[in-house]
């Protein structure tokens, strides 16, 4: 009788760790009738499904889940006694959730000992595909962007001959009418393609950062002082710079690019003047972590709401003649910085840039 009653004991305490195995379990588990009945499923195939026990167990079917792949599963079920050594089949299948969800799972069937069940395992690899994919879409990028910018720098050569040829004749051969306007048009169009060729191969090499200690407060007064005779004399510029701005570690030449592209488009947005506000500020979050921020609004004719989600595209451009690659370039530069850049605007009120960097490693700005 003592020796029945600790066989008891053993098999509640077996059938106990079991079940706590079973609902812990890193993966979705589901036991499977030989007709493919959910009869019992651990918490983590709830949260893959998005239904409760109550709604699975006895109520769905493994083909509930899994439309696409309906004969491979009913396959894989009528498959007993002929899988593996370890009675196992897999696949990488689509899962159906609540919603019509979808997430790519590892399937795993398995023959349940002495009985006409199966253990359906299911390891959710979503994340693992998607960063597959990224990764192969990245290096694929990355390729194309140098075969681009060898072919850019290549036609810089030829097309430095054409300019130059252009200005000889343009100089030297006397003109006018129709033949002269077609080579002003010859002459513009040059040197705007030269441009798009100088703005592209600078574009591919942003990510070659010359990182150094850079006074940004700094490099905003000189840059304004190399603008101070190119302003519109109708237009007013401020500049808020805080003087507890720390020093940042980054590229005070690409930086510097920056200031001066959304400078540039802010004197091209107000033609018939306006205000050029340039503000710094430190940013000190909750947990500790600092920034430095740099504002920059002006009050010009603004970003139209369709344009703005295209803004930093590369190529794209509102100007009649522009490149589209100014803004594409300040973002790049942001980005490879750590930073963020954002834009606001309203057809007719302006447009405001705000650039939020992190400081890794702060240190008062000194006067």
């Amino acid at each position: 009788m003592p020796q029945l009653v600790t066989v008891h004991s053993a098999k509640k305490i077996s059938e106990a760790t079991y079940q706590t195995l079973f609902d812990h379990s890193g993966n979705a588990v589901a036991v499977v009738s030989e007709e493919g009945r959910l009869l019992m499923v651990n918490r983590k195939f709830e949260e893959l499904s998005g239904l409760s026990r109550r709604e699975i167990e006895g109520r769905k079917t493994v083909y509930d889940f899994f439309r696409e792949d309906h004969d491979r599963i009913d396959h894989f079920l009528q498959k007993r006694g002929k899988r593996t050594a370890a009675g196992v089949t897999s696949c990488e299948s689509r899962f159906f959730g609540l919603h019509e969800e979808v997430r790519s799972v590892y399937v795993t069937v398995s023959d349940i000992p002495r009985s006409h069940k199966f253990l359906l395992t299911l390891a959710d690899v979503t994340e693992l595909r998607e960063l597959q994919s990224r990764l192969a879409r990245s290096e694929q990028l990355a390729a194309i962007g140098e075969l681009a910018a060898s072919i850019a720098h290549e036609i810089r050569n030829p097309l430095g001959a054409i300019n130059t040829s252009v200005e000889v004749l343009s100089s030297s051969l006397n003109l006018d009418g129709e033949d002269r306007d077609l080579m002003q048009i010859i002459q513009e169009e040059t040197r705007r393609l030269d441009r798009i060729v100088k703005d592209f191969l600078l574009f591919a090499r942003l990510d070659r950062i010359q990182s150094g200690r850079v006074d940004l407060n700094q490099i905003i007064r000189d840059t304004l002082f190399l603008f101070k005779g190119t302003f519109n004399s109708r237009i007013k510029v401020t500049a808020q710079l805080d003087a507890a701005l720390p020093l940042y570690t980054g590229d005070g030449d690409q930086l510097r690019q920056v200031l001066i592209n959304l400078i540039v488009n802010s004197m091209e947005a107000m033609t018939d003047g306006g205000t050029l506000l340039i503000r710094t500020k430190r940013l000190v979050l909750a947990e500790g972590r600092t920034y430095v921020q740099l504002l920059v609004q002006d009050s010009g004719q603004g970003i139209e709401a369709a344009h703005l989600k295209n803004i930093f595209k590369p190529f794209f451009s509102t100007k009649e003649k522009g490149v589209g690659m100014g803004l594409a370039i300040c973002q790049r530069i942001i980005q490879n910085h750590g930073g963020e850049i954002d834009v606001s605007s309203r057809l007719g009120n302006g447009a405001t840039f705000i650039i939020t960097l992190p400081v890794v490693d702060s240190a008062p700005e000194k006067e």
